[in-house]
């Protein structure tokens, strides 16, 4: 009887500790996860002279570039949270060897960052269409 008395011990406790971890990750992963993520799609084109292109609201477009050629586009976010953020920046793949910035501001409760996103067309990129996207994901501080 004190053998199946230990194992059934043994069992309890270890699904107390499966429960008690399971319940840590849960708490952390909720705290750890983004509060917020937005996409813009970033578009641009590559030819042998210059081209205007307009940016909407989830939208970068640089126009026509020539190789060589740089460009900036500026976003600026408002922080409207009762608390203190953190905006991390990622882009895609396609494009992410094109771009250019810093990939984590911290922005105060009602204040506004600028965001510069620079895009750099290399010498011997063919001409053509590409594009990506940014993806901003906003955290609790």
């Amino acid at each position: 009887m004190g053998k199946i008395k230990q194992k059934s011990n043994i069992i309890i406790y270890l699904a107390l500790i499966l429960a008690i971890t399971l319940i840590i990750f849960s708490i952390a992963f909720w705290i750890f996860r983004p509060i917020d993520k937005r996409l813009i799609d970033v578009k641009f084109s590559v030819g042998n002279s210059f081209g205007v292109g307009f940016s909407g609201i989830e939208e970068l477009n640089y126009g026509r570039l020539i190789p060589g050629s740089i460009a900036t586009r500026k976003i600026i976010l408002k922080n409207d949270y009762k608390f203190p953020v953190k905006i991390k920046i990622f882009a895609t793949d396609n494009i992410m060897d094109f771009i250019s910035l810093k990939y984590e501001y911290a922005v105060e409760k009602g204040d506004n960052v600028s965001i510069p996103i620079i895009l750099t067309v290399p010498k011997n990129l063919t001409s053509g269409n590409y594009s990506g996207k940014i993806e901003f994901r906003i955290f609790r501080v």
